[in-house]
């Protein structure tokens, strides 16, 4: 999940680098730059703490990081999501993530 969020958050630099979007894909790369940024800064390193810990319960933290992916996809209704095929695989990463972490609850 890591790699896969970092790996994302490095293609969101690379669109909005090279200035070729149309506005409404520009405000939707923005705000998922954000929530990727969020979730490089506070979420996997939780998640990743957690699991060295022995603390599953606090790794139940990958929840949000599949609905900031989901509200990223969301973000460029109306327009075309370069981010489509990343944003999916997160929440399906995250749903795993959760489903094995409450296993060991």
């Amino acid at each position: 999940m890591t790699a896969k969020v970092k790996s994302t958050s490095n293609k969101i630099n690379q669109l909005l680098k090279s200035g070729h979007l149309e506005p409404k894909q520009e405000k939707a790369l923005r705000s998922c730059a954000e929530s990727y940024k969020i979730m490089i800064d506070v979420f996997v390193p939780k998640i990743e703490r957690a699991l060295e810990l022995g603390n599953p319960k606090l790794a139940e933290g990958a929840t949000p990081m599949g609905l900031d992916a989901k509200v990223c996809e969301e973000g460029f209704s109306g327009s075309t999501s370069p981010l489509t095929n990343e944003n999916k695989a997160l929440r399906d990463l995250a749903d795993v993530t959760v489903a094995i972490v409450r296993l060991l609850l």
